[in-house]
């Protein structure tokens, strides 16, 4: 394996207090002493992974399914019983399952939804001020995509609260945790229980349809799902679809009242709506690093020869503050253009959902500008969960009230 930075040696722990609550700095300074960064990781079969931090190079990653591989069967062992999941896959395996919902996710069906997100929106906003402050997170960041991606897949509403819950577990027990927390224990937990309901919610659907995505894809096909990639497929779903959109809304309303005078420029002119969507998850990207990319055979990145299997953490994060590719990236600016961020991916793995979560940040972010005009954060500026993969809020309280 090539000789590289040590992170031991730089004395970075990205499971630290410090590195959850701003790794921006922590990354700028990799970006200039150690682009790659070699990080001991105790249990991985090559002993390490790469931290990766320039635009370029995670842009390359991110695009060359060729080089860069999402399958980790390669690298980890599975005996979970589990089918993977298509962000674990490699075309043609990627191509079959994701080609079965991208219908339900093109810009004209998801704008067809505007409607009845608006509504949604509408209803947890009034319920929100009537309280005079609330949570942002619990009262609307939360609830808003979980009922349009359990409407999506036709989940009845009494369900809903317990599936969310499992989907927090999962995330917040995924990547670097901060020393002494048993995460695995906690993940496969989580994971078996959100195995166990769609395991009967996919049989319930097959006994008795309804008008949801799930019984869509159990229409006969040539080519049918198995059980367990049904299964797969909702779980994937579900997290994907709600957990990202949670940390846009979070995250970016979090920014805009941070930079007072960005927010009052969005209250001003709330056509800013859209970029300033852009902007957000540039500015605190919602996933900070895909799940897995593994160097297919031997290849070159930024001087150095990677053997196959080694495992690469692009980091997301870092690349879309770089300052050969955006100028000023610590300013949050709500008109920025170009933005040429990364948070939705790149290449074949590029974010299925992205049209529904801009449409849901969109709206969110209009609607917060017309009825809260004077919305701001009461007390501090709210708690990160600890997670190195996902980067969102456990809460922010606000009040529209002077």
């Amino acid at each position: 394996m090539a000789d590289l930075p040590d992170a031991r040696a730089l004395g970075l722990d990205m499971g630290s207090p410090e590195f959850l609550r701003d790794p921006y700095p922590i990354y700028a300074r990799l970006r200039e002493r150690a682009p790659l960064l070699s990080i001991p990781l105790e249990g991985h079969p090559n002993g390490r992974v790469l931290l990766l931090t320039p635009y370029a190079e995670v842009n390359q990653v991110l695009g060359n399914s060729k080089a860069f591989s999402s399958d980790r069967r390669a690298t980890y062992s599975d005996d979970s019983g589990q089918e993977p999941s298509m962000i674990f896959l490699d075309p043609p395996a990627h191509s079959r399952l994701r080609g079965r919902v991208a219908l339900d996710f093109t810009p004209k069906r998801v704008a067809a939804l505007e409607r009845p997100i608006r509504r949604i929106i509408d209803e947890l906003l009034d319920s929100a001020m009537a309280k005079g402050s609330f949570d942002l997170i619990a009262d609307l960041a939360l609830p808003v995509p979980v009922l349009v991606i359990c409407e999506l897949l036709g989940i009845p509403e009494s369900d809903r609260p317990g599936l969310a819950h499992w989907s927090h577990e999962v995330i917040d027990t995924t990547g670097f945790g901060a020393a002494g927390e048993n995460n695995q224990e906690r993940n496969d937990a989580a994971n078996a229980e959100l195995q166990r309901y769609f395991i009967g919610f996919v049989e319930a659907r097959t006994a008795e349809p309804n008008e949801g995505l799930l019984s869509a894809l159990m229409q006969p096909n040539a080519d049918p799902l198995s059980l367990p990639e049904l299964v797969t497929m909702c779980v994937l779903l579900l997290i994907a679809g709600h957990e990202t959109t949670v940390n846009l809304i979070g995250n970016g309303v979090r920014s805009l009242l941070r930079h007072p005078q960005q927010w009052r420029r969005l209250v001003d002119d709330r056509s800013l709506a859209a970029s300033a969507v852009e902007e957000a998850v540039r500015f605190e990207a919602p996933v900070q690093r895909p799940l897995f990319r593994a160097a297919q055979g031997s290849v070159e990145l930024l001087g150095t020869r990677l053997e196959a299997g080694e495992q690469v953490l692009a980091a997301i994060a870092a690349a879309n503050r770089d300052p050969t590719v955006f100028d000023e990236p610590d300013r949050f600016d709500i008109s920025r253009q170009p933005n040429r961020h990364l948070s939705f991916g790149r290449g074949v793995h590029f974010c299925l959902g992205a049209p529904l979560a801009r449409l849901e940040g969109r709206l969110v972010f209009e609607r917060l500008a017309e009825v809260a005009p004077k919305l701001r954060i009461v007390g501090d500026d709210g708690t990160w969960r600890p997670s190195t993969l996902f980067r969102g809020l456990r809460r922010l309280e606000v009040t529209a009230q002077p």
